[in-house]
């Protein structure tokens, strides 16, 4: 005790001070606090990455699984789902004319005997247990290139693929237990072995088709490759189906579904085109389509709507001349929910008299009742930008490079500087009925109507267009007004009017081709095609409250039975197994929303001729009334 007493206390150092030495815990203090909070964070960190794998992650699984999507391997070059409903199919029984019935038994019965001669049959025995829609899935069973190269004269080398079909059941347990107990043909065996823990049996359905069947969950899945099948089982374990997809996932929330859809559809679009390519045949799709999903449903009117919608890889590509920006909306954003100024009631255009969108909706009530065909959108400049910078499609009528050659070659005038630098508003294009007493070997004639906002550049070259055809063509010019607006009509040597052009209220250049029709158009239509029953019911009506807000950014109106009635049929690529279906339709209306730079919703209507519009044919061929359908009655 004596020593420690006279221990000296210890003495600060020179460089020290009393507040430093009373740093020195404070610093540890505030280091370890530093530490915690780092380790804190990556503790978070983790536990947010665990969980959000937890709740991403595929099902360990079947059980709880809702959805034949989670099932289809997400390399499916398309899928389609049918309804279980006899009810909606005995509704379609009675929509259109006998004539369209006739064809639509030939098409059900066709389609059937091709799921029976591929091995399906024992699908007919399956039905009683389905619990809901039935979905059919094109399988690639090899890796699809990303590049198809043809050479002339090469055959064509179709990707090999099959189909699968996924199902929900109502007794999962039950149909096991019968396949268990089913017998093949004598001289054959059936076969099980088990994938992921999941039985599949190798059927043997008659003396030159096996089938393999799988009950996975509440599901049934067949095909007659069990490789197929195997993929479906490891889509879902893997995470690969197409319910993992986002852009399908976000495809189907932004469509909705429709409890009383006949049937639905989904389009790869990469697979589906190089699948078509190699098996020698051209899909109308644009290359930069990623994929699409359709809704078909029945209307109250005798006809089908169609809801689809669409998603591109490259932001800002379109699908065609309906396909351009929105007006209100910049490129990359997206509008859900937003209301323009003046909106009023669902599906109604916006108010605001100078908004593209109005004055597309005023350039088609400038066309008259007996317009046959009309295409309009907010800009044909903007539309002709997206076409133009698109990957080129093999199925496109025209490049856009051929078409800027060949306004060259005609009139020595640019494409993009001389016409399309000042046709920057909305536009349309409708075919007009030349009237019998003019001076015309031409039925109809094509009407363009354009809104400009540089009226000086484009009398320019209206001016220009004049001379080089009185110069070069040996076209006769006369100058006029007709309703207090300037027209120009162009003459032949035999003095047929060939082609008509003036100025509409508005800033509005109009064109026709083929002959006189000013007169139509000025000073206005007395009836008019947007207010003719035809066209109010021929436009979609569904699903437009979801997207009002938005208004349609293009339109396209068929009077199917006017146009069928001219010379246009011969100049479209309409094939003889398309023509009996057109015969059946009144009218084709589309339109289309943009939803953002990615995502473009289209709604498309088909209105048939009513029942009595044709005379009785033949029944229901026997091949339906085996199937077990009543024959349809010869009359009405």
């Amino acid at each position: 005790m004596a020593d420690e007493e006279a221990r000296p206390a210890p003495e600060l150092l020179p460089q020290q001070s009393t507040r430093a030495v009373l740093a020195q815990p404070w610093k540890a203090i505030q280091s370890r606090r530093n530490q915690l909070f780092v380790a804190g964070a990556l503790l978070t960190f983790a536990l947010g990455a665990a969980t959000s794998y937890l709740i991403r992650r595929p099902q360990l699984g079947p059980s709880g699984l809702t959805s034949a999507a989670a099932l289809v391997p997400n390399s499916a070059i398309a899928s389609l789902s049918l309804t279980s409903d006899r009810d909606l199919w005995q509704q379609l029984r009675q929509v259109g004319t006998p004539s369209l019935q006739i064809g639509l038994g030939d098409w059900l019965a066709v389609g059937r005997d091709r799921l029976l001669n591929l091995g399906y049959g024992d699908l007919q025995s399956i039905q009683r247990q389905l619990a809901g829609e039935a979905t059919l899935a094109l399988i690639p069973t090899a890796p699809i290139p990303e590049t198809i190269n043809r050479f002339p004269g090469q055959p064509p080398q179709p990707i090999p693929s099959n189909l699968l079909v996924v199902a929900p059941l109502r007794a999962p347990k039950a149909l096991a237990r019968s396949l268990d107990q089913r017998q093949p043909p004598e001289g054959f065996e059936n076969r099980s072995a088990s994938h992921r823990g999941v039985q599949i049996w190798d059927l043997q359905v008659d003396l030159t088709q096996r089938q393999s069947v799988a009950v996975f969950g509440n599901f049934v899945l067949l095909s007659t490759n069990r490789t197929t099948v195997e993929q479906a089982i490891d889509s879902f374990y893997a995470g690969t189906a197409l319910a993992n997809l986002n852009d399908y996932e976000e495809a189907r929330r932004r469509l909705g579904n429709s409890d009383d859809s006949l049937l639905s559809f989904y389009v790869n679009g990469p697979a589906a085109l190089a699948s078509s390519l190699a098996a020698g045949r051209l899909l109308p799709l644009p290359q930069s389509l990623q994929g699409m999903i359709t809704q078909v449903r029945l209307t109250e009117s005798d006809g089908l709507a169609l809801q689809s919608l669409t998603w591109d890889e490259i932001p800002g590509a379109d699908l065609g001349p309906l396909g351009q920006a929105s007006p209100d909306q910049s490129p990359g954003q997206t509008l859900p929910g937003q209301t323009l100024p003046g909106q009023t009631l669902p599906g109604q255009l916006p108010s605001n008299p100078g908004s593209p969108l109005e004055a597309m909706k005023a350039l088609g009530d400038r066309f008259p009742a007996s317009t046959s065909f009309l295409l309009s959108g907010t800009s044909l400049k903007s539309a002709w930008a997206s076409y133009s910078q698109r990957q080129p499609s093999p199925t496109s009528l025209i490049s856009p490079e051929a078409l800027q050659q060949q306004v060259q070659l005609t009139t020595s005038m640019d494409l993009e500087q001389d016409w399309l630098a000042w046709m920057d508003g909305a536009y349309s294009i409708g075919i007009l009925p030349i009237p019998t007493q003019a001076n015309s070997r031409f039925q109809t004639g094509l009407t363009l109507m354009v809104q400009t906002g540089n009226r000086r550049l484009a009398e320019r070259s209206l001016q220009k267009l004049d001379a080089l055809m009185v110069n070069k063509y040996g076209l006769r010019l006369s100058t006029g007004e007709l309703a207090g607006q300037p027209v120009v009509n162009w003459a032949n040597a035999q003095g047929e009017a060939v082609v008509t052009h003036g100025w509409l209220e508005g800033n509005v250049a109009f064109l026709i081709i083929g002959g006189p029709g000013a007169d139509l158009i000025l000073p206005q239509p007395r009836a008019s095609l947007a207010a003719s029953r035809l066209y109010r019911e021929g436009m979609p009506r569904d699903g437009q409250q979801a997207i009002a807000s938005l208004g349609p950014a293009g339109l396209m109106f068929v009077d199917v039975d006017r146009v069928l009635d001219t010379q246009l049929p011969s100049l479209l690529p309409i094939t003889p197994a398309l023509q009996p279906f057109l015969e059946q339709l009144k009218s084709i209306g589309v339109e289309r929303h943009p939803l953002d730079d990615r995502f473009s919703r289209y709604d498309l209507s088909f209105q048939f001729l009513p029942r009595s519009a044709l005379p009785p044919s033949q029944p229901v061929p026997e091949a339906e009334a085996e199937a077990g359908e009543p024959a349809a009655p010869a009359t009405p």
